[in-house]
């Protein structure tokens, strides 16, 4: 499977200040490339997303949450609403690329509220998602599934595009699994 960077984007990620000796700053920025998977037979890629590319960050925080489970948080930056996917994709680090893993939290701030459609964030809100467990499947509320091979992640975000378009991705930074 091959992936096709559309467009980069910079961003800037907080991490989390654990314990340990390292002297990593609190805003770490990363260089994001929303991907293209080409479709069998060299066809036309899909147009992207026509809206403005969410500007968003990602907090995973893997010591915030019991056991495997990772929390996290999604802020909007931006000067405009931030219209993101409600299903979160998890990707391991595979040398020097990520790829896809099974496994979707969801934008909801809880177990019993359902998941929008879209979710939209006003510049300057953050989502405190519920905890990820770290386990395949749809494995965000419940500890079904598989758990997950230690190594790094990352969670994913993607805009809600019109149908026919492929979306703005944008990424966290990673965070081990142990």
């Amino acid at each position: 499977m091959r992936f096709v960077p559309a467009l980069v984007l910079a961003l800037a990620c907080g991490t989390s200040g654990g314990s340990g000796g390292g002297s990593e700053s609190d805003e770490e920025s990363i260089v994001s490339a929303p991907e293209v998977e080409p479709s069998g037979g060299g066809s036309a890629e899909v147009p992207q997303d026509p809206g403005a590319v969410p500007v968003v960050v990602i907090r995973p925080d893997p010591a915030g949450a019991p056991g495997r489970a990772v929390s996290f948080v999604v802020e909007s930056r931006g000067e405009g609403a931030a219209r993101l996917r409600p299903e979160v994709l998890v990707e391991r680090r595979d040398g020097e690329t990520w790829a896809a893993v099974e496994g979707s939290p969801l934008l909801r701030a809880d177990c019993e509220a359902p998941a929008s459609e879209c979710v939209e964030l006003v510049p300057g809100a953050e989502l405190r998602a519920a905890a990820w467990s770290g386990r395949s499947g749809a494995a965000q509320c419940a500890d079904e599934g598989e758990p997950l091979a230690a190594g790094e992640y990352r969670f994913v975000v993607q805009s809600c595009a019109p149908d026919g378009h492929r979306p703005h991705r944008v990424a966290s930074a990673g965070f081990a699994l142990r």
